[in-house]
């Protein structure tokens, strides 16, 4: 059975996260995300000993301290940034193609500290 969204529309979110090391890190990652209400789905791209990206699809906008919680209780891993697909980037009614004052970029970035 496929699952929809209620606007039809899913959101991914990239993670950069330090201090994966192997599969087992993997593991706990992807559990403690996937616990997160609205996760359909978590894969991760393990670069050992650096920054790994997490990438969460999700039919909710996830929220920064739920996703850093759920880094924190997977192990002693760090949350380095978060960054949205465009449709979370973007205020309602804003069309991305515009030039000028109000113009918004592909994604959105926040480090976080």
């Amino acid at each position: 059975m496929t699952e929809f969204t209620a606007d039809g529309v899913d959101r991914t979110t990239t993670l950069k996260v330090s201090g994966l090391t192997c599969g087992h890190c993997v593991a706990h990652v992807t559990e403690e995300l996937e616990e997160i209400n609205g996760v359909k789905d978590v894969s991760v791209l393990l670069n050992k000993g650096g920054q790994s990206t997490v990438t969460v699809l999700s039919d909710v906008r996830l929220e920064d301290a739920a996703l850093a919680e759920a880094i924190d209780e997977a192990g002693d891993y760090t949350l380095d940034a978060v960054e949205r697909d465009v449709r979370e980037a973007e205020p309602a009614g804003l069309n991305i193609g515009t030039q000028g004052p109000g113009a918004v970029g592909t994604a959105a970035h926040r480090r976080l500290t």
